[in-house]
């Protein structure tokens, strides 16, 4: 897989200098099988490689056109190369007395999709139920943080008992308020100020300032995974800690 990746990025990069879009969109999938096949350690060779690769581009494009490119490297996921404890959501679920069902027909019902081995889950309930299952779901080990769809506002639960609600704040700059009403889920508070508290965050500052944070840029990723990032979102977003998994054991 590496030595085809490397081949796939040269290619792209042929591509991209005969090309004359103005926005131009690649898709390296074999980045994702050096990583799965060869492991850690020549996954970051070829990343190193893929930086290289990046800045000759820059260069190229400097020298011909005397303007720099505005580049961005995204991935669909990520992995932290463990073998995850699985989190058995549907048996903690029964246990609470709810239902995994493929449609929400009685009140004790709940509906929920697993792709594969992954680190998440978004889950329908009933309206009513809406806030008692993710209490439940905020209890389960492995679990650390839920979202909790309330339409003017976002609700956060912890796995420590904190609790929080994410709003848009007014004004032309793009900004979030920030509620802690139990500590502080989502370790955005600085320092000695102490919850409950509500505090203004300009979205920009957030951005920069999370780069390397548990929770990266949480509070727009939040607030827009309920309005505007998905067309038909469910109510209830679930976050596992690092090291645990969900997944479809068929």
């Amino acid at each position: 897989p590496y030595n085809t990746a490397l081949y796939d990025m040269r290619q792209i990069g042929r591509e991209f200098l005969s090309s004359r879009k103005q926005t131009f969109i690649a898709y390296l999938e074999q980045s994702d099988a050096v990583l799965h096949v060869q492991g850690r350690a020549e996954s970051i060779r070829f990343l190193e490689q893929l930086d290289l690769f990046l800045q000759d581009l820059q260069q190229q494009v400097s020298a011909r056109t005397g303007r720099k490119l505005l580049i961005d490297v995204v991935s669909d996921h990520g992995s932290t190369l463990e073998h995850g404890l699985f989190v058995d959501l549907n048996k903690h679920l029964n246990d609470c007395g709810f239902n995994r069902n493929n449609r929400i027909a009685k009140p004790n019902d709940v509906a929920y999709t697993l792709a594969g081995i992954i680190g998440s889950a978004a889950v329908t309930a009933r309206p009513e139920s809406v806030t008692q299952v993710a209490q439940r779901m905020a209890g389960i080990e492995g679990v650390g943080l839920v979202a909790v769809d309330r339409g003017d506002r976002v609700l956060i639960l912890s796995d420590d008992g904190s609790k929080a609600e994410i709003w848009p704040a007014t004004g032309n700059a793009e900004a979030y308020i920030y509620k802690t009403l139990v500590g502080d889920p989502l370790h955005l508070l600085p320092a000695k100020t102490t919850s409950p508290a509500q505090i203004r965050f300009l979205e920009a500052d957030v951005f920069r300032q999370t780069v390397d944070h548990v929770y990266p840029d949480p509070l727009r990723r939040l607030w827009r995974a309920f309005h505007g990032a998905v067309q038909m979102p469910s109510p209830i977003l679930v976050s596992l800690k690092d090291g645990y998994e969900v997944a479809n054991r068929t």
